[in-house]
């Protein structure tokens, strides 16, 4: 359940709902957090086409404080059907034989024909965050020669989403100072029978990791096997156009936590966009412990990012030094290929070496 997926007209009733069902859930069981994008106008339960053991039926008047006041039988109820808490619903049911609920908090809708399809695409688009999807929809509908405006409150883009707070410290859960749940290193709450995953903990808000920590809550619970997410080589992308794709540390952080680091980078025209005389062109930076040879972080802009850093943080997070990119033989003529080609480094930074 994430807050910035309600307008402020629903906040009072979306509270009323993790009140009830935190009084509703029997303490022993646990009541999984998890952030959703999803539209819906009422408070339903899993679909059977969910996997799950059984279906939860909810009303929402008797949600939002109604006068039922039952227990549900249930080992997991899930608020917010988005990625992480639907997969950790499914793995516990089927690989622990837990029985599990999912239920969507109810807020409005914003899909309009208007947009796209039979009702054609404006010819001025307002786009208001600077989040991911943000930007990549701002491609999408400049793409179709709509005039993009983009307004966003922080001094720059892709600088993470807003929290709002829903109520959940009313029945005991904390919250930091930006309104996310705080958790432990297995994901639970400060109320024990409450778990949370995702946006909501504000750790790293993308939907791979959702389904990370869920499997890792599942193991924890039910497979009685204490599992923490495993954040290190997380990669992410942005699909803009162009597309830009990263994992592991920035320059800044890599200076901030080892010191000493090379830096390799290349500013390119790939041979497709040679050709056929495209403007398109392919940014590329590889940071490096100076000490270790170890790659402490890998950055790319520009056409197939995505595809690229996914294969390159495989390699890393298997233990793969710089040495091991530099004696592989590059595949040609891709834009990959550049990645095994950079063996002598744009800049060394030692910050050490100018203290005095």
């Amino acid at each position: 359940m994430a807050a910035a997926t309600f307008p402020p007209t629903a906040s009072s009733a979306a509270a009323a709902v993790v009140r009830s069902l935190a009084r509703a859930v029997s303490p022993c069981h646990p009541l999984l957090l998890h952030a959703s994008r999803r539209s819906s106008l009422r408070l339903t339960a899993a679909s059977p086409g969910a996997h799950l053991r059984r279906a939860l039926s909810v009303s929402a008047s008797a949600a939002a404080g109604g006068s039922n006041g039952a227990a549900f039988g249930y080992d997991l109820f899930t608020i917010g059907a988005g990625s992480g808490g639907m997969r950790a619903s499914r793995v516990a049911s089927a690989l622990y034989g837990a029985s599990a609920a999912v239920c969507e908090m109810p807020f409005a809708t914003i899909a309009s024909d208007a947009l796209g399809g039979v009702g054609g695409t404006a010819e001025k688009i307002a786009i208001v965050g600077g989040g991911y999807i943000a930007l990549e929809f701002a491609g999408i509908f400049n793409g179709l020669k709509s005039d993009v405006h983009v307004f966003i409150r922080q001094k720059k883009v892709l600088r993470g989403f807003d929290e709002e707070n829903l109520g959940l410290e009313d029945v005991g859960v904390k919250m930091d100072e930006h309104g996310a749940i705080v958790v432990d290193d297995y994901s639970r709450t400060s109320v024990d029978s409450i778990w949370a995953v995702w946006d909501v903990t504000n750790r790293i808000n993308l939907t791979p990791v959702a389904l990370m920590e869920a499997r890792a809550i599942a193991r924890t619970i039910f497979g009685n096997d204490p599992t923490k997410p495993d954040y290190s080589a997380v990669p992410s992308a942005v699909f803009s156009q162009p597309p830009i794709g990263q994992f592991c540390l920035t320059e800044e952080k890599a200076i901030e936590t080892y010191r000493d680091i090379d830096v390799y980078t290349s500013n390119f025209k790939p041979l497709r966009a040679t050709l056929s005389g495209l403007p398109d062109r392919v940014y590329m930076k590889v940071i490096v412990c100076a000490k270790t040879n170890k790659v402490l972080g890998e950055h790319m802009c520009g056409e197939d990012a995505p595809e690229i850093i996914q294969g390159i943080t495989i390699a890393v997070k298997a233990g793969l030094m710089k040495q091991n990119f530099d004696t592989t033989v590059g595949v040609h003529p891709t834009t990959a290929e550049e990645i095994v080609t950079m063996r002598n480094p744009t800049r060394k930074v030692h910050p050490e070496r100018y203290c005095s």
